[in-house]
């Protein structure tokens, strides 16, 4: 039997970069080395340099019978072509991916017969993964550490210019999709509530702008042209990040799609009031107790870029409202103080290293239970626990699709009903 002291696990990722996904990996080892769990840290950087973000402890051994990789869709074909297959070799392997679009990553299909198990930050990713995978995916959501108050020398002369201002803040990785993330829009919604109003500002942070030419001049025109629009681009370290977030009043995000959302969850984790679009994988943490959610209504992408293919559905959330809602936010800011407190709560009790730790233990204690090995092959079989849970995912995917046909049905015959009328 299969005791929790004797679990062990190899983790490989890119762990080095100013990203989400390299966040999210690093909290996910913390949260396994908190719950005691024997990690083994394999880390690579996309371009081959020898650039550490933060030290982990050096792997002591590879004999882990359990592969997690922390390495997203759009670098898997890359990392094999780097390190190749051995690794995967004899063991059983769990691919951590997150996916921001309601339509499956057809790119993926390819690599799933290298995996035994995918675990996703949400709910939502779990429908995307469901229609195209054929092994367990498992809902893991990303872990959050306890806030911790911080000074930052370089943002100190930022800091002075927006200490007597209501501050709104929205943070994006250019190379993640302006598109998707959708920055412009909170743009506009800002411009049209507070245009003259150098009481008020927006900061937007972002980097790799740099790769995109057009962008970056339509945002430093902006930026130019308001003077309480204030653009960073460039990398900055965790704590600088942490404290733009803690000298914020509220956090905006007009996103189109998320696979999670991980700042807006940081920014809740702070106590700070989030408006956000309300569709996607930040509806896994956010509600309307706890945050401001913006409707939208659902369009196509009209072309591809990179992940993001021409068709692909995603939300285009409501201008208006956004803008009728920050004057109402400056207003009467207090108003909103226990939407702010709940979110902080929620954050910190569900999404702790402590809890997330808990989450992914029982989870490898279940896989290292049932997994058995062949003396003449040795080779990993799930056992019938394991493959029910498959079962049931496939079950509860093909309900979740006759509710969607009927309720278009509905729709289709109350819309020619009434334009009969």
């Amino acid at each position: 039997m299969t005791k929790e002291k004797d679990i062990s696990i190899n983790v490989y990722g890119y762990l080095n970069e100013f990203s989400g996904l390299s966040e999210s990996a690093r909290s996910n080892i913390d949260a396994l080395l908190e719950n005691n769990l024997k990690v083994n840290v394999h880390s690579f950087n996309y371009d081959h340099s020898t650039n550490t973000y933060r030290d982990f402890p050096n792997p002591s051994n590879n004999d882990a019978s359990i592969n997690l990789f922390h390495i997203n869709i759009n670098f898997i074909e890359k990392f094999i072509q780097d390190i190749g297959t051995q690794p995967f070799k004899e063991k059983y392997n769990i691919a951590y991916w997150a996916w921001e679009f309601s339509e499956p990553p057809i790119e993926i299909e390819q690599y799933i017969s290298l995996f035994d198990e995918i675990w996703v930050p949400s709910d939502f990713c779990v429908n995307a993964f469901n229609k195209i995978a054929s092994i367990p995916v498992v809902k893991i959501p990303h872990a959050l550490a306890t806030p911790t108050l911080l000074k930052s020398n370089e943002l100190e002369e930022l800091q002075a210019h927006i200490s007597d201002k209501f501050v709104f803040l929205t943070i994006f990785d250019s190379v993640s999709s302006i598109d998707r993330k959708n920055p412009f829009a909170t743009i506009n919604a800002f411009i049209s509530s507070f245009e003259n109003n150098n009481d008020v500002v927006l900061i937007i942070k972002t980097h790799n702008l740099d790769q995109f030419s057009d962008a970056k001049k339509m945002f430093l025109d902006i930026a130019n042209k308001h003077t309480n629009i204030i653009l960073i681009n460039k990398k900055i370290s965790k704590d600088e990040l942490q404290n733009l977030i803690q000298n914020a009043n509220c956090y905006v995000s007009l996103h189109r799609s998320e696979g999670f959302g991980l700042t807006m969850a940081e920014a809740m984790s702070y106590g700070k009031l989030v408006i956000a679009t309300g569709y996607s994988g930040n509806l896994e943490y956010m509600n309307i107790n706890n945050s401001i959610l913006v409707p939208y209504e659902l369009i196509a992408s009209e072309k591809d870029y990179g992940l993001t293919k021409k068709g692909y559905i995603y939300a285009n959330p409501d201008i208006n409202f956004v803008s009728k809602k920050l004057l109402q936010i400056v207003t009467n800011y207090n108003q909103y103080s226990g939407l702010a407190q709940r979110g902080e709560e929620l954050i910190r009790n569900k999404y702790s290293f402590s809890t997330i730790g808990q989450l992914m233990k029982e989870r490898l204690v279940l896989i290292s239970k049932n997994l058995k090995t062949s003396k003449d092959t040795e080779y990993f079989n799930l056992s019938e626990e394991i493959l029910n849970i498959n079962l049931e995912n496939q079950t509860l995917e093909r309900k979740i699709k006759k509710l969607e046909k009927n309720i278009f049905i509905k729709i289709k015959y109350w819309y020619k009903k009434k334009i009969k009328c």
